[in-house]
């Protein structure tokens, strides 16, 4: 039955010496494949040319000692086992060899056991080499996932103790919460929820719920370092060993805040879609009712008309009620239009040289029927005329809505519109003194589909407003509203007389 093979340097000047330690590895069961050196050059050009298992080396030799060789394998920094086999050798030298790193030594005389330590040698050496290739494992292990978690910035990935103590840190923690490692590692992790949060337990809870369930998922508002919060996805995992022992906890935290105001910005816009959705099949509804019982009505009256029997003056009354519905549903839809075209990017400015002074007048003659049914007066101020580049029916439908707003909202009392031109550019002030606007809602009525005062009471879609705004915007202009609850209100466009830009507003496509 054949031996183990092992490859032995043999480290010896006299070559029967170092047969005669071979011969003593064969009779412990051994199948050495050996090489003689006796000088530093040869032993240097040995350990390079092929790899050994073990080396066995004379002390004493003429040009090489035992010491020589030993230091000459530690610079090179291989691990093999190196035993000392010398026929003079005291028991100070044996020590001192044995600390530079020598595993074991045997005089000549005595080479009985040689065999057995070889062995217990190679056994030993192997379960070196596996023990630093499982550490050098681990290392590179654990420096991938330092590495690893160093790339990740978008996230906070950290550690907890059992007892809720950070204990480790990446730069994703720097980025989301502010702290530096040394700000963030053995502090409170409580100090990473708003105050309101730790009042209420919620930190233990997280880490109670995480140990009974083996996971924690949620989100909620989380506090950065300068104070501020921000809307957080969480996963808290449970760190156990193999006996089921709680060694502390894994947080991977994510900025959701951005996401959160895009879900929330969706729910809103969904909410104002279906409320605009009612509104307008009310307000469509309206006059189409009216339309129908209006025409129903005449069917009779034109009956007598082709007979020639009395109608008196009631089918010309008939008929002037259904122009006015037909007027309104056209209004109506024409709104409509303008939130599609404004919403979609394609409201085109057709600029041509007007005055608008004379654009204003021609409007306000349009309200003289309404005048009168409102019980309003129309005072119009124009020192001279103002002459410049606009958009003559976007502006005709700017001042035919505020004018609208002026008369719905004062009724039974006077509207002022004012034209003047002011440093290069012109103001337009419709001026009302009816139920006036408060503080809170003067920027949301120019939003699209609000409105200040309930639908019941007013009608309308609530995109007037928000509609005029983006024309105004589109000029290059903008428009503010003055008032206060019971004073009536005062809305001042002001515009460029000439064109700021030839290419379409942006303003238009940002109204989504």
């Amino acid at each position: 039955m054949s031996g183990r093979p092992i490859r032995v340097l043999v480290v010896e000047n006299q070559e029967d010496d170092a047969e005669l330690n071979i011969e003593q590895l064969r009779r412990a069961g051994l199948e050495p494949t050996w090489h003689r050196v006796d000088t530093a050059e040869d032993m240097k050009r040995a350990l390079a040319e092929q790899s050994w298992d073990i080396i066995l080396s004379d002390y004493v030799m003429p040009r090489f000692s035992g010491a020589d060789a030993l230091k000459l394998l530690n610079e090179t920094g291989l691990d093999l086992p190196f035993i000392i086999v010398s026929g003079q050798i005291g028991e100070e030298v044996a020590v001192h060899s044995l600390k530079l790193g020598a595993q074991d030594f045997f005089r000549k005389d005595r080479l009985m056991l040689l065999g057995a330590a070889v062995e217990r040698e190679l056994r030993e050496a192997e379960v070196r080499r596996e023990r630093n290739h499982t550490k050098e494992a681990l290392q590179k292990s654990e420096s991938e996932r330092a590495l690893l978690l160093d790339s990740i910035k978008d996230y906070a990935i950290f550690t907890i103790s059992p007892e809720g103590t950070l204990t480790s840190w990446n730069p994703g923690v720097e980025r989301l919460k502010g702290y530096k490692a040394e700000e963030f590692i053995g502090q409170p992790f409580a100090m990473l929820f708003p105050p309101e949060a730790r009042a209420r337990g919620q930190p233990e809870a997280e880490l109670r719920e995480a140990a009974a369930r083996g996971r924690f998922e949620g989100e909620g508002w989380r506090l950065r370092k300068d104070g501020s919060i921000f809307w957080a996805e969480v996963s808290l995992t449970p760190i156990v060993n193999g006996r089921g022992e709680l060694h502390g906890y894994t947080k991977v935290t994510r900025d959701s805040t951005e996401r959160k105001r895009l879900v929330e910005e969706l729910r809103d816009a969904v909410r104002l879609r279906d409320e605009f959705l009612i509104i307008a099949s009310h307000e469509l509804r309206t006059p189409l009712t009216t339309l129908k019982l209006q025409l129903q009505g005449m069917k009779p009256l034109v009956t007598a008309a082709v007979t020639g029997a009395p109608a008196g003056d009631r089918l010309p009354r008939k008929v002037e009620a259904v122009s006015r519905q037909v007027d309104r549903l056209s209004k109506l839809i024409e709104s409509l239009l303008d939130v599609s075209r404004i919403t979609s990017g394609h409201l085109v400015l057709q600029r041509e040289p007007m005055d608008l002074v004379e654009l204003a007048r021609e409007v306000c003659a349009r309200f003289e029927g309404l005048q009168e049914t409102k019980g309003c007066v129309f005072k119009v101020e124009a020192p001279r005329p103002v002459q410049g580049a606009f958009d003559r029916l976007r502006m005709d439908n700017v001042l035919t809505h505020l004018l609208a707003n002026a008369v719905k909202f004062g009724a039974g009392k006077p509207v002022e519109l004012r034209v003047e031109e002011r440093d290069g550019k012109v103001l337009l002030t419709v001026r009302d003194w009816g139920i006036g606007i408060s503080e809170a809602d003067q920027q949301r009525i120019f939003r699209r589909f609000e409105r200040a005062v309930p639908e019941t009471h007013y009608g309308g879609f609530g995109v007037g407003l928000w509609i005029v705004g983006q024309v105004v915007e589109a000029h290059g202009g903008h428009i503010e509203v003055r008032s206060q609850p019971g004073q009536g209100a005062a809305f001042v466009v002001s515009l460029p007389l000439e064109a700021p830009c030839p290419t379409p507003p942006s303003s238009a496509t940002r109204a989504m």
